[in-house]
């Protein structure tokens, strides 16, 4: 069975949070497969709001953003996802970039942590 494969429901079938996990990366799977080519190269941030407080103290902290990353990846900070942890930025620094990402999608591993395990 593939990681993004359909779930085959049966009637009687024992039902666990396994099916349902699949069934999403199923559906994902075919969001992504049909507007990937529809959006080639529509990502970046919508909204951008850096603390300006800690920003003049050599810190790079989000308050909030909004976007899209270029897998397709929907992000909203603070409402659905935490914020990094402030950057230190080095005082002879100039014209660096700073990239928000996430780690790759891997079959198998887990994508999601508990309350109080971040």
């Amino acid at each position: 069975m593939s990681w993004n494969n359909r779930v085959v429901w049966s009637e009687g079938m024992f039902i666990g949070t396994q099916h349902f996990q699949q069934h999403d990366r199923y559906l994902e799977n075919l969001i992504d497969a049909r507007s990937r080519p529809l959006s080639a190269g529509a990502w970046g941030f919508s909204e951008l709001l850096i603390d300006q407080g800690l920003l003049a103290q050599g810190k790079l902290a989000i308050v909030s953003a909004r976007g899209l990353l270029p897998d397709g990846t929907p992000f909203n900070i603070p409402q659905d996802d935490l914020a990094p942890s402030p950057l230190n930025i080095d005082d002879n620094l100039r014209d660096g970039l700073v990239y928000l990402a996430l780690p790759l999608k891997r079959a198998g591993a887990r994508d999601t942590v508990d309350e109080g395990e971040a």
